[in-house]
This record gives structure tokens, sequence and C-alpha cells, in this order.
């Protein structure tokens, strides 16, 4: 029963949560590859082993389902380090011939294959996932095609002869269909075209430069950068619509107010500049003053001690303005918000809680207090207030995060010290479910829209392995005037970053279980 009751409340929401934000990214990466005609290999819901059964090819992308329910990634054509081939396919007198030239990356080596004959479907199915195949006669469905008529035979020949020398393969010496394949693949690769980056070169020199026609190295650079970026797009995008739908369903907010208990001394709560008048027409007293009522920060309207804590917060480092209550009277108060409080203290330096009134004691003396606002209301947003309000909110989460993540660098407290600054998967399963438990599952909504910005915003870092990181391979690039770095440099700078990234959540996830053992 327990083991069931932690998989019901713990382990499958927030599995189905993980697996439904990572595919989502995908997908977003997907469609734009599919819109700009990039093949894509591969779209995997999970990782691998895969689920034997469940995986089929629709076209030319394979969709597989695997074991390992922490996501699922999208496989394109060129993100790997693959040699750089031609190809030319030559039907004569009802016999194939294909030839394959493979300039293997970062070496000045240039080789040549020739199948004739019954060889020549197995050497085509190697050269599909080269990054380019250039000449097509008749029988190479779905490759690129750069069409030119057959050579004569003695011109065919003599090209073969000038390449080869005395090395003729046996295959093709003597036979008509190879040696006009191989006379066509270096009739194309001696001529002129104009590379990706504007210069003048032989289609030999422009191999590296113009890779598969369909790959996603061979897109252009806005297009490569769109691709990649998509994954972030649809998270931003799940994110604002998650948090419009928290807005448009109806919800409690308290009315309970957020009242000053007590101002630390020399804070700046106790030094800020009060304007306005009381209702006797006196000036207010400097600095706030217990019993005083918050009713904006910042032109927000503070209704409960949880808003105005999350608004101040939010507007850490400056002086905010504020619109307080007291005796009857209407302030305006400037505050300053400090990232580094002393201990005990909060940024402001007040301590605050709901308005109460005391009718009783109990029985050690003590007074009896209940919240002199015991109210609340019910809210919601229609759904064009809702999408502005959506946004608003994830503005606000990024800014809390990057001020929370300020702070404690600072050394500063905050009302949540005692959490973890970051939290691994086990972490956030945690939360989970005790989020499901204490709030109940609508708010999964909010969950949800953060677990999605938060992908969203840390695979937009410029960081190896991460989406920001392969953008600013393509930035550099754009910086160098078209110049690529050597793509077995970057595959080792992911690479390593993987390795890191790995690391690191190897580590977050140790102090997660140490401290839900603890």
């Amino acid at each position: 029963m327990i083991v069931a009751d932690v998989l019901l409340r713990t382990v499958l929401p927030f599995a189905g949560l993980l697996v439904g934000l990572v595919v989502l990214h995908e997908l977003g990466h997907f469609l734009a590859a599919k819109a700009f005609g990039i093949k894509v290999l591969e779209f995997g819901v999970g990782f691998p082993p895969r689920i034997k059964g469940l995986s089929w090819r629709r076209g030319e992308t394979e969709y597989t389902l695997n074991w390992l329910p922490i996501g699922g990634f999208v496989r394109l054509l060129g993100e790997t380090d693959i040699p750089y081939m031609a190809a030319a396919l030559i039907e004569r007198d009802g016999e194939r011939a294909l030839a394959l030239a493979e300039l293997v990356p970062g070496e000045a080596r240039l080789s040549f294959q020739v199948a004739v004959g019954g060889d020549v479907e197995a050497d085509l199915a190697r050269a599909e996932p080269a990054r380019l195949l250039l000449e097509r006669a008749d029988g190479a469905s779905g490759m690129p095609e750069v069409e030119r008529p057959p050579l004569p035979a003695d011109v065919a020949a003599r090209l073969v002869a000038r390449r080869f020398g005395d090395d003729v393969p046996e295959s093709v010496a003597g036979n008509e269909a190879g040696e006009a394949a191989v006379a066509q693949l270096l009739v194309y690769l001696a001529e002129e075209t104009e590379a990706p980056d504007g210069r003048t070169l032989s289609n030999l020199e422009a191999l590296p430069l113009w890779g598969h026609p369909r790959s996603l190295a061979a897109a252009a650079r806005w297009k490569r950068l769109t691709v990649m970026g998509a994954g972030v797009a649809m998270n931003l995008a799940l994110a604002l619509l998650l948090f419009a739908t928290g807005f448009m369903v109806p919800r409690e907010r308290s009315l309970t107010l957020a009242q000053v208990a007590e101002v630390a001394p020399g804070s700046p709560a106790s030094t800020a500049a009060i304007t306005g008048s009381m209702r006797d027409g006196s000036a207010p007293e400097r600095g706030l003053q217990a019993g005083d009522v918050i009713m904006e920060v910042n032109g927000r309207e503070v209704r409960n001690v949880s808003e105005l804590i999350f608004t101040t917060r939010r507007h850490l480092g400056e002086t905010q303005d504020w619109v307080v209550s007291r005796e009857g009277a209407t302030l305006d108060a400037r505050v300053h918000a400090r990232w580094r409080p002393p201990a005990g203290q909060g940024p402001t330096g007040i301590r605050v809680g709901p308005p109460t009134v005391c009718a009783s004691v109990d029985a050690a003396g003590e007074p009896v207090c209940q919240p002199r606002f015991p109210f609340s209301e019910r809210v919601w947003a229609p759904p064009w207030e809702a999408l502005p309000l959506g946004w608003r909110a994830m503005i606000d989460a990024v800014v809390i995060t990057k001020n929370e993540i300020q702070a404690r660098i600072a050394g500063a407290s905050s009302p949540g010290e005692d959490q973890p600054l970051f939290s691994g998967p086990v972490g956030i399963a945690s939360a989970t479910g005790d989020i499901i438990e204490q709030a109940g599952w609508r708010s999964l909504i909010e969950l949800a829209a953060l677990l999605s910005l938060s992908l969203a915003v840390f695979n937009a870092l410029p960081f190896p392995a991460l989406d920001g990181g392969r953008m600013l391979f393509v930035l550099i690039e754009i910086a160098r005037g078209g110049r690529r770095i050597s793509p077995r440099k970057e595959a080792l700078f992911h690479l390593v970053g993987f390795a890191v990234l790995l690391a690191g959540i190897v580590v977050i996830t140790w102090f997660d279980i140490r401290r839900l053992i603890t």
C-alpha cells in the first residue's frame, strides 16, 4: 500500500509532468526542422533502450517509445560528425553503377569507391545518411538531384584513367556504367560553385561547407538558430498558457491584509521617508510604525502577507513605493529592500502578520487572537485578461528566481532558507507529492507552468550540450564571417559539458535524497 501510494502521489505525477514537458520541448525542434525540410531521423519518447514492438516508421522518420521515462529526444540529420560525401548514380544498358567520393573531416584525404550491379543497393543505403548526395540518374529514389546528361563512353574512360591512373578499380575497368559514374562525379567535383559563405570554390572544396542538403549543418544560420531555439520557445508558450489557465480557474484569495507588527531599529523601514497627512492634518512620523497596514507595493495591491512577501522580494535591491494605512490616513512610504539584511530581519526590517483582534485569554493567561478580517474572495479572469496576467506571472517568476539566487550568493536568508537553492529530479518529485497532498491536483497547473518556464530558461543558457550552447556556436560562426569551428572541437565541447551536467545532477540528487532521509 505504501509503495502504491508513493507511486500514485509522487512518482507518476512527476514522471508524467517531466515527460510531457520534455517531449513538448523536443516537439518544438521536430516541427521547426520539418518546416525547414531538415531530415528528422528519429523522434523518441523516453530514453533508450527501446520498448520492443513499440516503434514505427512514418515517411523518413522513426518514432520510438523507450524504457526510461525521463524525457524524450529528436535526432536530426547532421548533428553528428559524419563524412562529407558526393555520389553519382548511373544506369547504362540496364546496368547500374554508383560512385562515391568521401572527404574525411579534418583530413585532406579524398577516397573513391565504385559499386556495380548488385552491390549498388548496399552502397546506396550507406550514402543515404551522407551530408551531400549529388548527381542522380534513374533509380536513386528519395535522393537530392543534380541532373546532367551522361558523358560519352570515350570521354568517361579518359576521365577515369586520368583520375585513377594505372589503379583503375577492377569493377570499373571496361565497365561503361562504372566509368560513366566515376566520370560524372569527377566532372562535378571539378566544377566551380558559389559556397554558402559567398566564396567561389570547386565543388570538392565546397563539400565541407555544403553538408547534406537536408542536414541541420547545411541549413542557413537563421534556420539553425530557429530549430535550436524552437524547444525553448515551445516551453515558454506552454508556460504562458498554463499561467493564464491558472488565472482562469476560480480560486480563493485571502483578504486578511498585511500589518506591521514590529520594526527593527536602524532598518530601512525605520528610516523610510513617509509623505502625506494624518487625519488631523499633521505630518506623519518618519519610518514605518507597528500597526501600519501595507496596501500597495510598487503599484501592486497587497491583500495578505503572502502577497507582500512576494512583491517585496520581486523588487529586491530597489527602493520601493509603498502605500500604507495609518490610523485611518493613507500615506506614501519609500522603503529600501536590502540584499543582505542582518540575521532575523527581512529585506526591509519589518515583521508582519494579519491584523488581529484579541477578545479573550486562554487557561495560561495568553491572549486568544483572531484575524480582524477573516475574509476571502473567489477570483478568476476571462481569457483576454488571463493572458496578460500570465505573461506578468512569467516575468515575475524569472525575476524572483534571479533575486533568490543572487540573495543566496550574497549570503542573505530567505523565507525558505531551509530549502535548497536547486533541486534535482528526486527533490522535484517530492515537491510534486507535497503539492498534491496539501493543495490538490489543481495546483499542478502552476507547478507545470514553473517547470516549463525553468526548462526553457535552463536550456537557453549558453552552456555546453544545451540548446543555448549550440546556438552559441552559430553566433560565433556569424561573428567569424561564416567560418565554422571544427565539428570535432564542438563535439568535444558538448561532450565535456554533458558530463559536467550529469555530474551536477548526481550531486544534487544525492543531497535531495539525503535531505528526504534526514
